[in-house]
Formats: structure tokens, C-alpha cells, sequence
């Protein structure tokens, strides 16, 4: 008897991470032999089709473009020179009326969802989304809904240190409890204008932004290895199942390097900030300068204005480059700290330097610390001194290279994917089972262990 074949809307918050996160999730589901049809703003229609996914566009002007995110970024960018204990210890009238500008662009991104579901849902089996939690159109049909968490896992223990601030696991709780009433003060207005807005859209009005997600509607998925997972913080949130990692394959368009930049003396190294904290020119530029004096050769993601960024002999970069590609190329890879760029360089074995610059970039970066797999920078301690003598160390400390090709061999053996995968269709088969029962009147059965909160790990 042949598989079913299933059909899955995915779509994102409209960031990069998230993207990335869900259309990796969605080449899962399409190895397996499912439909996949991505919505998100047009920019996006390449990189889904060129998977083998179906486009559906959603409204370029209510979800914004690169140049809102260029705004925000300029009005807080010193904001992120400060260690963040001490940014929230410090935390002005402003600074809340920003954070509570998420609102916002939620409000946004349901007006979005609502159209495309309402005009589409019959033709899907199961929504998928990263970081819509705070939206309706998704939860309010009977569809199962798979939430994806394409950040740092934390925020899912509630018994480990707080969110954002990059504490060590051995740290003393006693300042734990102190940033966590900061971050909750913090957000003070943000909490009271989500719960609002939650209200009017039905959905729980339980939100925290020390935990980022709401209570799954059916089940949710995040991907970290196993050797980082926070599993001495266990119970974690309900209905939460880890894999390994999704990883996105490599885009369409293919990078090419002058070949005389390999004759270049020294080991090859990626230097990427995101798309965000690149935007950032006089912290992208303090950082190229001081790679100039080194004995290396390096490849630079350069952002979305990395034509105003000075690139030196022993440099090539581009304003965007097909970060998979590169990983296979070079010795050495610093990095901000997103959650798919550690994914990604842990796969692809890579030794690594981290300089976090907001949000979840915070805890990976001490999390690869206190698991002795990588090296910390943090932005407000970069000098001369530090990063070249961190360059070295990285491409030279045996013993972590040992422990990424460690997990990175985990990763690409892991069978966790399948598992989450045939978890979903389960869940698909009986909600087309209960839907069917209930025309029918008659009342269905249930097979042990199928339940959102079976185990996986």
C-alpha cells in the first residue's frame, strides 16, 4: 500500500531565521514524499520553488521590507554595545514602547495569514509555522498546527537562567532572578498590549517573554544537537520534541571566488554578523579592520550595505553570500550566534568563534562555552589583541575539534527528522479519523503513544 502523501502550508515570522528554519523543515517533509507550499513576501518565491515548493505570496507592504528593518536597527544599535544585564538595569520609557512595537507587526502578519488561510486552508492537510504563535488565522480552523522554535531552546526550560542575556548555566541564580524582574519590567507595556491583542484573536492571553512561545495548539519542534540541549533544566514546555537539525540545502545561485584568492597565504575564514547585526557599519568595519592584520584569508558575508564597507587584499566578500556553500570551503567560521548558523556550522564541522550581538545569539554563544565547543566574543570586549589571538586558538584547539565532529556526526545520523515526520502524519491521520467520526456520529479510537506528547528523545 503506498504512503499518503500529505499537503503543508508553511510560512514565518518575517526574519531571516525563522525563513531559513522553516524552509530547511520543509525539505523534511518533502524527502518524505509530501506537498509543501511556502507564503511569505515575494522575495522568498526563488528560494521556495527552487525546492520544489509550491508560492504563495503574502503582502509585501503589511510585513515590511529590509529598509524598516535598517530604521530600527539605526535608532538601538548602541543599545547593543552594552552588556545586556546592564541594558535592561538601565531600560528607559523608549526602549519599552520598542519592545512593545511587536504588537504591531503581528497584527500585521495575521491581516497576511488571514487572507491566504481563508482562501486556501481546504487544499492543506497541516499548518507549519516559526514564530507565528501570536497570530489567529493558523489556530482557528481544525487543522493540526506544527509549531517550529528556530531559536535557542531555553526560553522552553523554565527552571534554566532567563533568555537573552548569555548566562553560563554555572552562574549565580541569585542574578537569574534579578534579570528575569528586569526582562519582565522590561516588557511591561509589550506584555499588556500582546495580551490585548491575544484576546481579540481568541488565543490564550498568557504571554511571556521569557518563554517566546504560547502553548502548542498541537505539537512543536525545535532543532539542537543533543550535546548542547539544556536537558539538566528538564521538564521542558509541553508538547516540544527536539531534532538534530533541519538543515536548508544550498541556494540556486552558486559562489564564485577568484581563484587567485586561494593562492593567498594563511587558513580560510567566514566572517558573518547576520543579516541584521551587519547592517551595523561601524561594528562590521572595527571588526574587518582588525581581520586585515591577520596571517589569514577570509571570506565576508558584507550585508545588505556592504557597499559602504571597506574590504581589504586579504578579503573577497559579498553583500549576500549562500552561507552552506561557503561552510564547505573554509577552516574557521565566526559568527553572531543565530540558531541556524550554529546548526549549520556544528554540521558541517567547522571550529568557530561567536560574537553575539542580540536575542538567542546570547545564550548559544555562552552555551558553546560552558560545553567547551566554542569560543565567545562579546561586542563591547572586541580588540585587536582578543580576536586575533582567539583566531588562533579556534583553529588550533584539537580537543574542540573533536567534540564538533562529534555532534556533527550525531547530527547527520540522526533519524530524528523521520521520527517527527511520521509523528505528523500520525497526527494528520487521526484528526481526518475524528473529523470523520464526528459526521458520522460514531466516537474514534485512539493508538497509545500518538498523542502530541509522545516522546521522540
Amino acid at each position: 500500500m503506498p504512503k499518503k502523501k500529505y499537503s503543508f502550508l508553511l510560512t514565518a515570522m518575517n526574519a531571516a531565521g525563522p525563513v531559513n528554519a522553516v524552509l530547511g523543515f520543509g525539505e523534511l517533509l518533502k524527502r518524505h514524499g509530501h506537498e509543501v507550499t511556502f507564503a511569505h513576501r515575494s522575495t522568498f518565491r526563488r528560494a521556495a520553488e527552487s525546492r520544489g515548493f509550491l508560492f504563495l505570496p503574502l503582502s509585501q507592504g503589511l510585513l515590511g521590507d529590509d529598509q524598516t528593518m535598517l530604521n530600527a536597527m539605526d535608532t538601538n544599535a548602541d543599545t547593543f554595545r552594552i552588556d545586556p544585564l546592564e541594558r535592561y538595569r538601565n531600560v528607559t520609557q523608549q526602549d519599552k514602547e520598542r519592545l512593545a512595537a511587536l504588537e504591531a507587526q503581528y497584527r500585521n502578519l495575521e491581516q497576511c495569514l488571514f487572507g491566504i488561510v481563508a482562501a486556501h486552508q481546504t487544499q492543506f492537510d497541516a499548518f507549519v509555522h516559526d514564530f507565528c504563535d501570536l497570530t489567529r488565522a493558523l489556530f482557528a480552523t481544525r487543522h493540526p498546527v506544527i509549531s517550529l522554535l528556530s531559536a535557542n531552546p531555553l526560553c522552553l526550560y523554565e527552571n534554566g537562567p532567563p533568555i537573552s542575556f548569555g548566562f553560563s548555566t554555572t552562574s549565580d541564580p541569585n542574578v537569574w532572578a534579578e534579570a528575569k524582574r528586569l526582562f519582565i519590567e522590561a516588557h511591561e507595556l509589550n506584555i499588556a498590549r500582546t495580551n490585548t491583542m491575544l484576546s481579540e484573536f481568541n488565543r490564550p492571553a498568557v504571554f511571556d517573554p521569557l518563554r517566546l512561545v504560547l502553548p502548542v495548539k498541537t505539537i512543536g519542534f525545535y532543532h539542537y544537537p543533543a550535546q548542547l540541549d539544556y536537558e539538566e533544566y528538564s521538564p521542558k514546555e509541553g508538547g516540544w520534541h527536539r531534532i538534530d537539525c533541519f538543515i536548508r540545502s544550498v541556494e540556486p545561485e552558486g559562489i564564485s571566488l577568484p581563484l587567485t584568492f586561494f593562492d593567498k597565504p594563511g587558513k580560510l575564514i567566514y566572517f558573518s554578523l547576520g543579516s541584521i547585526a551587519s547592517s551595523h557599519l561601524d561594528l562590521m568595519q572595527q571588526i574587518i579592520d582588525i581581520l586585515a592584520k591577520a596571517p589569514h584569508k577570509f571570506i565576508i558575508s558584507k550585508g545588505i550595505r556592504g557597499d559602504d564597507l571597506k574590504l581589504y587584499d586579504n578579503m573577497w566578500g559579498q553583500n549576500h553570500l549562500d552561507q552552506i556553500q561557503v561552510l564547505d570551503l573554509v577552516d574557521l567560521v565566526i559568527i553572531h550566534g543565530g540558531n541556524n548558523s550554529l546548526m549549520e556550522t556544528l554540521y558541517y564541522a567547522k571550529p568557530f568563534i561567536v560574537i553575539p550581538y542580540f536575542f538567542d545569539q546570547y545564550d548559544n554563544a555562552q552555551r558553546v562555552v560552558d560545553r567547551n565547543v566554542g569560543y565567545r566574543i562579546n561586542i563591547w570586549e572586541i580588540n585587536e589583541e582578543r580576536l586575533l589571538n582567539c583566531i588562533e586558538l579556534a583553529l588550533n584547539d584539537v580537543e574542540k575539534h573533536n567534540r564538533i565532529r562529534e555532534i556533527s556526526q550525531s547530527m547527520r545520523n540522526s533519524d530524528s527528522g523521520t521520527q517527527a515526520v511520521r509523528m505528523i502524519e500520525t497526527i494528520i491521520e487521526e484528526a481526518k479519523a475524528s473529523r470523520s467520526s464526528s459526521r458520522s456520529g460514531s466516537i474514534p479510537s485512539s493508538r497509545p503513544g500518538s498523542r502530541p506528547g509522545s516522546s521522540m528523545t
